[in-house]
């Protein structure tokens, strides 16, 4: 058997934490039950956030979503994570994330 080595994941949110309130704790109640004991995980939103539907129809928020999730990957990668989550379905920046780190 080879040796088993703690494993670190970020769940990326593009939803602000005020208003991903919920929605967190939802995932936090099922990984606790799910996530094999040597893993850690946190759980953060990217800045600026979405508050609300209506920012998905400005130009300005995809751009700030875009380079929101690539820099919360990059930080993960510096903080030594091994594996991003990003909780959106509004995301073209995943394919530059993996490109660029």
């Amino acid at each position: 058997m080879g040796i088993q080595m703690a494993r670190k994941i970020r769940f990326i949110n593009i939803v602000a934490e005020e208003a991903a309130g919920p929605l967190n704790a939802l995932i936090k109640k099922v990984l606790d039950k799910i996530i094999m004991p040597d893993t850690t995980y946190d759980i953060v939103s990217i800045r600026p956030a979405m508050r609300e539907t209506a920012d998905f129809k400005y130009e300005c928020f995809a751009f700030h979503n875009f380079s929101g999730i690539v820099n919360s990957v990059e930080q993960a990668e510096k903080e030594g994570f091994d594996a991003c989550v990003v909780l959106c379905f509004f995301d073209p920046a995943i394919r530059l994330s993996l490109i660029h780190i």
